[in-house]
Parts: C-alpha cells; sequence; structure tokens
C-alpha cells in the first residue's frame, strides 16, 4: 500500500494509500478529504494565529494554513 508521509511546515495531496502526518509535535495535524475528487490533504498546523493574512509559510498557522488547503483541494 502506497503511504503519503508529510513533514513538518509542509503539506501534501494523496490519491491512493494512507495519508500520515509526521511529527506534529506541540501542534495539530489536519486532514482534509474531498470525497468528489477522492484525494487527502494533510498538514501539521503549529500556531492558531499568524500574525499577517500573507505569512511565509501559510501552513504553520490555523488562520491561513485551512484556506490554503482548500484552494490546494
Amino acid at each position: 500500500m502506497t503511504v503519503t508521509s508529510v513533514k513538518i511546515l509542509h503539506s501534501e495531496i494523496a490519491t491512493t494509500g494512507l495519508l500520515r502526518i509526521n511529527h506534529i509535535g506541540a501542534g495539530v495535524g489536519v486532514a482534509i478529504y474531498s470525497a468528489s475528487r477522492k484525494i487527502g490533504l494533510g498538514l501539521p498546523i503549529m500556531a492558531p494565529k499568524a500574525e499577517s493574512l500573507k505569512p511565509t509559510n501559510p501552513i504553520m498557522y490555523a488562520n491561513t494554513a485551512i484556506p490554503y488547503a482548500i484552494t490546494l483541494l
């Protein structure tokens, strides 16, 4: 079975197999699945809120990671 691993401060899309978020630490791992497209996206979120709406890495913050993930799907 195919395993797609999501590294810290990255997001990954999986179309088959398992989606695994590595090394969450003190953050939260989020997996989003699109049943209509049959793809999943995983991302580790490290902090609740970015200081600006355009952070260097939008995956790091909850208020920017979720909208970013939705656009990827």
